[in-house]
């Protein structure tokens, strides 16, 4: 398979997250880098892997930056934009698959309340280190699981694969690392149809600072 170019979306430095916040079972040094195939691979296809890369970097590393290449697609480069980093509060779209059974996630209060945390209903982007996804077509721990067992998922087939049974034991191991929402006028990014683009890791692999077993997955209305 040919290697894919990817854009570099951003890199975020876990000292100063761990500042704002402490996240269990993240490495507390370090950096990571986020990198996406501007052609938007949909995170359905097993063969799609290598169309994403979440680089963690050590702080030993002598970093520095290097101007882009003159040749460079206009795609694969955004301008240079800082982090300002915050807390929120946040619950998942079914409470019941995080072990919740007493709130009825298909309520109009439930509903009313998502919608309310998102900054009283605000339109603006939603960029997001960790927690729950604001996700935009379902739930997507599922799909991460089955594709990166080589399970195609692009249509109904693959969610019928005799091997969901025994795969679904680790559908709850699936956390989100980070999730970058479409912002078109300052950044250029455009995920499908004003879309999201998330990044998604095993427990695991995340306690184990193995980065590289990350999946991506495209959400768009």
């Amino acid at each position: 398979m040919q290697p894919v170019p990817l854009a570099f979306l951003g890199q975020i430095y876990l000292r100063e997250i761990h500042k704002t916040l402490p996240l269990l079972g993240w490495p507390r040094e370090g950096s990571l880098a986020f990198f996406y195939d501007p052609a938007q691979p949909w995170g359905f296809d097993p063969t799609e892997r290598g169309s994403s890369k979440i680089l963690y970097l050590s702080d030993s590393e002598d970093l520095r930056p290097i101007p882009c290449p003159p040749n460079l697609k206009s795609h694969f480069s955004s301008p240079s934009r800082s982090l300002q980093f915050s807390c929120e509060w946040i619950l998942p779209s079914k409470p019941e698959d995080h072990g919740c059974q007493s709130v009825d996630s298909t309520s109009e209060a439930y509903s009313d309340l998502l919608e309310n945390l998102i900054d009283n209903g605000c339109s603006r982007p939603i960029h997001r280190l960790s927690g729950y996804p604001q996700e935009v077509q379902g739930q997507m721990e599922l799909e991460c699981q089955l594709v990166t067992h080589g399970i195609y998922c692009g249509g109904p087939e693959g969610y019928r694969d005799p091997r969901r049974a025994e795969l679904e034991k680790g559908v709850s191991d699936w956390r989100l690392v980070m999730q970058f929402d479409s912002e078109e006028g300052s950044l250029g990014w455009m995920w499908g149809d004003l879309g999201r683009v998330y990044f998604w890791i095993r427990k695991q692999d995340l306690e184990r600072g193995k980065f590289e077993n990350a999946w991506s997955i495209v959400q768009c209305g």
